[in-house]
């Protein structure tokens, strides 16, 4: 791998180490804020409670009015204290992959290999964690497509398949009532077995997609990856190394979940 590839991976990996550590510093100053104030929130309604106790029995009804209101807003606490717990969300889809892989050449055109694969892939989400919400994210692949330098190639083997794995740390923009977009910065490992080699790849990038709350619990996702990776981990290191690879997915996924439902959602 040449000083340029390897600069750029040590840039991204740099990027997502600051990028991690200011969303710690952020999380943990919004979770402070959130208890002190659900502290003063209770103080208060216990102070309202005594008050309404002492007052005269002649004033029942309003007092009736005033603990059913009162009752509404512990329960909306309740309810805040119960989205405040860890929980799991899991995702799951079709997804579709293009994987690059260039060996620079000096005197004549660079040698590119390039992959098309499908496959299904899952993802486990952890929300509420301390100090921010991770991912974990799956994929099998089957390779479909085989190029070298634009020209087909056709796949001595039959059997011929890769596993794909992402994780990091999701963060949701709430920017329309029906649609919310998500992007989510990652750490990249795949396998592939090839017709000659078993290919490691080892790099960050990142997933930008769209989520539509379709039902109550369920959830529509449109996302698309891309992955700028090390390829010189597996066989091929010593008789055909690489000098760049990358790779990029577009994916259609569904979600159902009963403990973290949508609050909007387009069908009733």
């Amino acid at each position: 791998m040449n000083r340029n590839s390897r600069n750029i991976l040590k840039f991204l990996f740099a990027f997502l180490f600051s990028f991690f550590m200011l969303n710690f510093s952020i999380n943990a100053e919004s979770k402070t804020a959130e208890k002190n104030a659900n502290e003063n929130s209770n103080a208060e309604n216990s102070e309202s409670n005594a008050d309404l106790k002492n007052q005269d029995e002649n004033l029942d009804s309003n007092h009736s009015g005033e603990n059913s209101d009162l009752k509404n807003s512990n329960e909306d606490s309740d309810s805040d204290s119960d989205n405040s717990k860890i929980s799991f969300t899991f995702d799951e889809g079709i997804a579709l992959a293009r994987i690059t892989r260039i060996q620079e050449q000096t005197n004549v055109s660079n040698f590119v290999w390039k992959d098309s694969l499908i496959g299904m892939y899952f993802t486990a989400n952890i929300k509420n964690l301390m100090p921010f919400d991770i991912f974990a994210r799956t994929e099998v692949f089957y390779p479909f497509l085989h190029t070298f330098n634009g020209m087909k190639v056709f796949a001595k083997q039959t059997i011929l398949y890769a596993f794909d794995f992402l994780a990091g740390v999701p963060f949701r923009f709430d920017f329309f009532k029906y649609a919310s977009l998500t992007l989510k910065p990652a750490l990249h490992v795949m396998y592939q077995l090839s017709d000659e080699y078993h290919l490691f790849y080892f790099g960050a990038g990142g997933i930008a997609g769209v989520e539509i709350p379709i039902a109550k619990r369920w959830t529509i996702i449109l996302d698309g990856s891309f992955t700028l990776d090390y390829p010189n981990w597996g066989g091929n290191r010593l008789m055909l190394p690489f000098d760049w690879g990358w790779q990029w997915q577009n994916s259609l996924g569904v979600r159902y979940s009963k403990k973290s439902p949508n609050r909007f959602h387009l069908l009733p």
